[in-house]
């Protein structure tokens, strides 16, 4: 291997130092700088671009021109030139509904920081959860990040209207030797060590908006705190 092979990381963060920039002008080493923080790298190979593809061909579901849409028999992709087409029928997309968890940010953290945290998401519809997915327990810090797709049990086209993205912020206490192998799988907390963790944020997305156009892209949501649980508004990047 050569040194072509490697680039500079920040330490516990998904950020890279590469190019011919000076050093400097990245913002991780001038938020450093500013706040007077030590600088830590680390030397590692560059991410794979190929993990981030999606598996399945992906179709726009709005059109960028009018960002209007029609009846699924006007948008179905079913004897049409796919290279014509906008905007297709949610009914078509028969992969399953997935979320790209990046990170949280918490601005202050709970004074008790010997703790673990991670995300909870559910589908809900009503009263009723149609598919729920958390991720990995992490160390409680002011920035946590995961980076992690989460799939839902539950197709694309079988989202029905009014469906909400529900996500919840859970801290607990850091899991023993003994058990740490229980907890840090996103399937293995279950009634018996969630009653264990506890509730600090919550915020809700509609998944399918009043244009009846399935939501995408990247958002930052502020999220409500619990009264008595949290002392600061947080904000998680999904």
């Amino acid at each position: 291997n050569s040194e072509l092979d490697f680039v500079l990381r920040v330490c516990g963060r998904d950020e890279y130092i590469i190019g011919n920039a000076p050093i400097k002008d990245f913002h991780w080493i001038r938020h450093c700088i500013k706040k007077g923080d030590e600088i830590h790298l680390v030397l590692n190979v560059p991410p794979d671009p190929s993990d981030d593809l999606v598996q399945k061909e992906e179709w726009p579901l709005v059109d960028d021109c009018t960002g209007v849409t029609g009846y699924h028999e006007q948008l179905t992709i079913e004897e049409k030139d796919h290279e014509k087409i906008f905007t297709i029928s949610l009914w078509d997309c028969n992969r399953k509904f997935r979320v790209k968890i990046i990170g949280i940010d918490i601005p202050v953290l709970p004074r008790n920081t010997d703790i673990i945290v991670f995300v909870e998401a559910n589908i809900q519809h009503g009263q009723q959860v149609l598919a729920q997915r958390r991720t990995t327990c992490k160390p409680f810090t002011e920035e946590v990040l995961w980076n992690i797709w989460l799939e839902f049990d539950i197709k694309i086209k079988d989202l029905p209207k009014g469906a909400l993205l529900n996500l919840q912020i859970y801290c607990g206490k850091a899991p023993t030797v003994s058990t740490k192998v229980n907890v840090q799988t996103p399937e293995s907390a279950g009634s018996d060590s969630k009653c264990k963790n506890q509730l600090l944020y919550y915020v809700n997305l509609l998944l399918i908006d009043h244009r009846f156009l399935l939501r995408q892209g990247e958002y930052i949501l502020h999220m409500w705190k619990i009264p008595g649980k949290g002392e600061e508004q947080g904000s998680i990047n999904a």
